[in-house]
């Protein structure tokens, strides 16, 4: 193969001897990672604003509205993934809420309050 030819491959197909186009396949992990991305990003947005919620923290406001602006981005980017998980994330948000006063092993503040206050959140039986 001579040197003009090897180029003019390279120049339409991305990469040398890549009659396949992964170019393309490239495009694709890029946006599955992005996807990723905001949907842990709006999970844990999520997760804080519910747990600001249960103890009526003044920063809940801002965290909802923050995961409102990143599940706008996914609903724009990705539709589909948009419809076929916000039925999911709502029954979430609603498990990860707990009342006023009441301390629960899964809410995050929960245990940064226990452990500052020496008391353990794990039922006896679980130990």
């Amino acid at each position: 193969m001579s040197t003009t030819e090897h180029h003019e491959r390279v120049a339409s197909t991305g990469a040398p001897g890549n009659d396949r186009g992964d170019v393309f396949e490239i495009d694709a992990i890029k946006r599955r990672n992005r996807l990723d991305q905001l949907l842990f990003t709006r999970s844990h947005l999520a997760t804080m604003a519910a747990q600001q919620r249960s103890h009526g923290m003044d920063d809940a406001q801002e965290t909802f509205m923050a995961q409102c602006a990143i599940e706008s981005t996914i609903r724009e980017e990705y539709p589909q993934e948009f419809e076929d998980s916000y039925a999911h994330w709502l029954t979430t948000e609603v498990a990860d809420e707990h009342p006023p006063g009441f301390l629960t092993p899964d809410c995050g503040i929960c245990c940064s309050i226990a452990a500052y206050s020496g008391v353990n959140l794990v039922p006896p039986e679980s130990a």
